[in-house]
C-alpha cells in the first residue's frame, strides 16, 4: 500500500522519526534550518517536530539553542533492541581476541531489512584500525556484512525484500539486481567465511563469517577489516579467515549457552 494512501499511518510519527535520522556520521549536529532542508517540510513544522523530541529526551539542543543533536534516549532505545538480541556481553570477549590475534579492527553487525547495521568494534593501535563507526549502517546487498545475512534467506523473501528497492552500486563488483545478488548468494553459502578484496569500498578489505542462534537462525556478523593491502591476500585467505571462523563460531557457542 503506498503511504500517502495508508489510512493508518499516522504523518507526524513518520515524520519526527524521519528528523531521526537525519542525524549520521556526516551530520552529528544541526540546526532546524538544516533539518528542515534534509526533510524537506517548513520550519515551523520542524519547530514542532524538535521541540517534541527535545521534550521526550530524544533530542539535545547544545550551542544556546541554535543546533541539535541526538538524545540518550535514542541510544537507550539502541540498547534495549540489541539486549533482546543477546549479543554485545558474549561478543566482548570474542571481538577482542579476534582483534589482538589479527591486528585488525573487528565489527560485529545485524541486518535491518535491506541495510546492515553495525552494532560494534573493536580497534587496534595503528594503521589497520578502521573509521567504521558502532551505529554506522551500510547496505546489504553490497556489502559481505550483509550478504553473508541475506544468505540464510530463501530466494523468495529476497526477491520480495528486495521489490523495487534500487540497489545502488558502490564498485564495478557491486549486485544491482536481485538475479546478479542471487548468484553472488549461492556462492555465499558455499563458504563459512566470505573475504572481500576492494567489493563494496575499493579501499577497503574484509572477512566476515555468520553468527548463528539456536535455531539455526543466522543472527548477525563478525568481521574484521582493514585497508587494501595492508595486509597480504594470502594472509587473509588463510590465517585470517581462520580466525574469523574460529571467532565466529565462538560466539555462536557462546549465545547458545556452551562454553566449549
Amino acid at each position: 500500500m503506498n503511504e500517502e494512501t495508508d489510512p493508518y499511518r499516522v504523518p507526524g510519527l513518520a515524520r519526527g522519526l524521519a528528523l531521526l535520522y537525519t542525524f549520521d556520521s556526516s551530520a552529528e549536529e544541526l540546526s532546524m534550518v538544516a533539518i528542515a532542508r534534509r526533510l524537506n517540510i517548513n520550519r515551523s513544522s520542524v519547530f514542532r517536530l524538535v521541540h517534541t523530541l527535545e521534550a521526550d529526551g530524544y533530542l539535545q539542543r547544545i550551542d544556546n539553542g541554535s543546533r541539535y543533536r541526538l538524545g540518550a534516549r535514542v541510544l537507550d532505545l539502541g540498547f534495549r533492541f540489541l539486549s533482546r538480541l543477546n549479543l554485545l556481553e558474549p561478543a566482548r570477549p570474542v571481538m577482542e581476541r579476534l582483534r589482538d590475534e589479527t591486528g585488525l579492527t573487528a565489527h560485529l553487525s545485524v541486518r535491518d531489512g535491506t541495510d546492515v547495521l553495525y552494532v560494534d568494534r573493536y580497534r587496534p593501535a595503528g594503521n589497520r584500525s578502521s573509521n567504521l563507526k558502532a551505529g554506522a549502517r551500510l547496505a546489504a546487498h553490497a556489502t559481505s556484512s550483509g550478504q553473508v545475512q541475506l544468505a540464510a534467506l530463501a530466494d523468495g523473501q529476497i526477491r520480495s525484500l528486495f521489490h523495487n528497492v534500487r540497489m545502488q552500486a558502490f564498485t564495478d563488483q557491486t549486485p544491482t539486481s536481485v538475479d546478479v545478488l542471487l548468484e553472488r548468494l549461492r556462492d555465499v553459502r558455499r563458504q563459512p567465511a566470505v573475504l572481500s578484496c576492494g567489493r563494496f569500498d575499493a579501499r577497503i578489505a574484509s572477512c566476515t563469517a555468520p553468527v548463528y542462534g539456536s535455531r539455526g537462525q543466522v543472527l548477525a556478523a563478525l568481521s574484521v577489516s582493514c585497508p587494501l593491502g595492508a595486509v597480504s591476500h594470502s594472509r587473509l585467505e588463510q590465517e585470517i579467515r581462520s580466525h574469523v571462523i574460529t571467532a565466529a563460531r565462538a560466539l555462536s557457542r557462546s549465545i547458545n549457552g556452551f562454553s566449549g
